[in-house]
């Protein structure tokens, strides 16, 4: 078995704002919620991504929200999916925003 530790919770915002002349997205992070596997309705992680032109510059703001949860030990059959969940949030697609003119 394997613990996950509790928790309070949190939340992240970074907002990046392109120069003028900056139009076209390439590539954002995909949104993403991850659930307590074995409660589905209680989220643990939400990363929110949005653009928009504000003031005539392109805008990027993604939102990333941990939620309080209580320490559990999870059964080791749970462990590749934890260990998908950590590829998906660390890869490098899912870090990396591109735009160009």
């Amino acid at each position: 078995p394997f613990g996950m530790s509790g928790g309070g919770g949190s939340i992240e915002e970074t907002v990046v704002r392109f120069p003028e002349g900056y139009r076209n997205i390439e590539h954002l992070p995909e949104p993403l919620t991850v659930c307590d596997p074995l409660n589905p309705a209680l989220k643990w992680f939400e990363r929110k991504v949005s653009s928009a032109f504000e003031d005539g510059r392109l805008t990027v703001r993604i939102t990333c929200e941990t939620f309080r949860r209580f320490g559990y030990t999870y059964t080791p059959d749970r462990f590749e999916q934890f260990k998908e969940w950590r590829r998906i949030i660390t890869s490098r697609g899912n870090r990396e925003v591109r735009v160009r003119r």
